[in-house]
């Protein structure tokens, strides 16, 4: 992953990047913008692996600065151990502020004794628990490994109804 590989470079290495590139949007209250298309929802659904909670945590933090933005969030974060997990003090505390609106909850490869949430990969149960029923004023935003999106969260989400133009990556 691009965390395991941050972690192995060496001060003085350096790095190409690009981005944000703007294919997703968040333009607020429940507006997206996904490439040349807008839509309006009402819930959203992220799943995100490690890292991959970078493009939820901010659509979420933009949110949640509008008192006037009723948009309603539920994510599941997958990790491999809890504590691979960032920004959990954050996402806790949203949850806790505004129970109706942020939902979090978290799955780990390795759980440690006593984990209150899910262990193992992202599974169409726990979609179903988690996540907005589809509906034409939910989707679901997906952020993690290629793996994880192709092969766990897609069958998983069709499953519960979702139809691909609901499932948009970031």
């Amino acid at each position: 992953t691009l965390a395991k590989y941050f972690e192995s470079m060496k001060i003085g290495d350096s790095i190409q990047a690009k981005g944000p590139v703007g294919h997703i949007e968040y333009m607020g209250r429940g507006a997206f913008k996904i490439g040349k298309s807008e839509l309006k929802l009402d819930e959203v659904g992220f799943i995100c692996g490690g890292t991959g909670i970078t493009p939820a945590y901010q659509i979420m933090q933009t949110a949640l600065r509008d008192d006037d933005d009723k948009t309603v969030f539920s994510l599941i974060l997958a990790n491999n151990t809890a504590k691979d997990i960032l920004l959990r003090d954050e996402l806790d505390a949203w949850a806790l502020k505004y129970p109706t609106r942020v939902k979090v909850w978290y799955t780990l490869t390795e759980a440690p004794e006593g984990w209150e949430y899910s262990t193992g990969f992202v599974n169409e149960t726990m979609c179903c628990d988690h996540l907005p029923a589809p509906t034409a004023s939910s989707n679901i935003f997906m952020c993690g490994p290629p793996p994880m999106i192709k092969y766990a969260c897609n069958p998983s989400l069709e499953k519960m109804g979702y139809a691909s133009d609901q499932l948009h990556t970031f």
